[in-house]
């Protein structure tokens, strides 16, 4: 670990200061430190009503952050130890997240209004020692009919939840380890999601629940977060081999380039914004934010200080995007400044794994 750590610090004397280039961007990166009770904070969302909010991994907890007054709010879960990971809001305003660590792993709803949590246990028993149990619920992610899909990154499974019925419907993967990780869905409904333990994408029939894979044309790529763009396009990041992926539906092509940091560099969450895609390279010390051109390739990239070990995902404000550091229990903001105006960016641009 320590050696590959130097070749990313390396990597970074080379790649992270801000570079200006022709079309490109100035952002200003804003950092505020979470109440001493969180821990690991892991995901970010940007709720209806302008407030910021976010999971508590090693707390137990959910998080609130109001902008306006730079003020905080916490609850704990009812369930001890649920590791809360993934977070979404619905019509509605509830907030839904994953209990990543809880045993049997489960989906939970929090009610601002009431401040009352509901747990959805998804309790899946093992078919045999190649088929396990549900467990380690991940990532989740809205649909337009307003089901949950969501990954289990522990037992290799997709699964969906009905909020209306309570009802869970689950694939199995048959074959282990895959590791599905991120999860998102395009403009026709049907989700997509990698495989981190593999070198391939998937998606999934919402109505019959078949499983398509996609497969990277190199065998050492890992897929970790990815992103929807509006023209339905998938981009992704590889863990492994430190690139920016691009993935066409519609031709089964696949296209690949280097993070400026480096192969070691760990590119992990991912935004398409506007003509530009956004992420984070997370094993560079300081965590770096890099933009990558989609016209023209070129990238600029900007060290976040106080922000070590890097960032899990990218959640889209009206000006920029929000982020945790989790190893610095730290909540952040990017603004962009494109080309000397701000940034406009619509409510649904390409979530990265929401």
């Amino acid at each position: 670990m320590n050696q590959l750590k130097a070749m990313a610090i390396a990597s970074l004397l080379l790649a992270t200061a801000s570079v200006c280039i022709a079309g490109g961007a100035d952002v200003k990166i804003k950092m505020w430190k979470l109440p001493s009770d969180t821990h690991y904070p892991h995901d970010p969302l940007v709720s209806h009503d302008g407030y910021i909010w976010y999971t508590g991994n090693k707390s137990n907890n959910i998080g609130r952050f109001d902008p306006r007054t730079e003020t905080f709010k916490e609850w704990s879960t009812d369930i001890p130890n649920s590791g809360p990971h993934g977070i979404v809001e619905d019509k509605d305003g509830n907030i839904w997240f994953t209990a990543n660590m809880a045993k049997p792993t489960y989906i939970g709803k929090f009610d601002p209004h009431t401040e009352k949590f509901t747990v959805y246990p998804i309790k899946l028993a093992a078919r045999s020692d190649n088929d396990p149990e549900a467990a380690g619920a991940h990532t989740l992610t809205f649909d337009q009919k307003g089901n949950i899909w969501f990954t289990m990154l522990n037992s290799d499974m997709i699964g969906r939840l009905d909020p209306r019925t309570g009802k869970f419907t689950i694939a199995r993967s048959a074959q282990h380890p895959v590791g599905p990780y991120g999860i998102v869905v395009n403009s026709k409904g049907v989700p997509f999601f990698t495989m981190f333990r593999t070198n391939k994408l998937g998606s999934i029939d919402p109505d019959t629940m078949a499983v398509r894979l996609y497969e990277i044309p190199n065998a050492d790529a890992r897929p970790r977060r990815l992103t929807i763009a509006p023209d339905d396009v998938v981009w992704y990041t590889d863990f492994e081999r430190g690139m920016l992926g691009r993935f066409d539906p519609q031709t089964g092509s696949f296209s690949e380039w280097p993070s400026p940091g480096g192969a070691w560099s760990r590119p992990y969450p991912l935004l398409v914004i506007g003509n530009a895609v956004w992420y984070n390279e997370s094993w560079l010390t300081p965590t770096t934010i890099v933009r990558f051109d989609i016209e023209t390739h070129q990238t600029q990239s900007w060290p976040v200080e106080n922000c070590d070990d890097g960032m899990y995902l990218f959640y889209p404000d009206r000006d920029g995007f929000w982020f945790t550091c989790h190893g610095t229990d730290r909540l952040g903001k990017v603004e962009i400044n494109e080309g000397g105006s701000a940034a406009k960016i619509s409510a649904g641009a390409g979530k990265g794994g929401r």
